[in-house]
């Protein structure tokens, strides 16, 4: 489950520098203004939620060895919430771009609700971390 976690928060940044890169150097310039903020927004979320995934990742191997004193299976659940978010809200707005297929964008809240479900897990792990003297 971590090696895909990793994995999943590594293709979500480099897909959402590749996305930016296009929101503005392809649908821009083709006067897709619109297109292109929607772009821009999945690649905002799935930049930042991809490179969270990455510490996540760390965090737990780093709780697992008793380094940082999380709750580990909070900080999967977490991390599995967001890795879902990752994939379906920028996912549904690049394919919405791309198709015009108006039932995706009933998708994309459902990715903002895995990333906040993510948060609330992560928050707890912290909030409930065995305090180390």
């Amino acid at each position: 489950m971590l090696r895909t976690i990793w994995i999943i928060g590594a293709l979500s940044a480099l897909l959402a520098v590749a996305a930016g890169a296009f929101a503005t150097h392809g649908l821009q310039q083709l006067g897709d203004v619109h297109g292109a903020d929607i772009v821009r927004t999945g690649a905002l979320y799935g930049l930042v939620h991809g490179l969270v995934l990455l510490v996540l990742g760390m965090a737990h191997s780093l709780a697992v060895k008793g380094v940082l004193p999380f709750g580990q299976k909070r900080l999967l659940a977490g991390a599995g919430a967001i890795a879902l978010g990752a994939v379906l809200f920028p996912g549904s707005l690049y394919l919405y771009v791309a198709t015009g297929w108006r039932p995706l964008v009933f998708v994309t809240p459902v990715g903002g609700t895995a990333f906040l479900i993510g948060w609330v897990f992560i928050g707890l792990s912290v909030f409930r971390a065995r305090a180390r003297v």
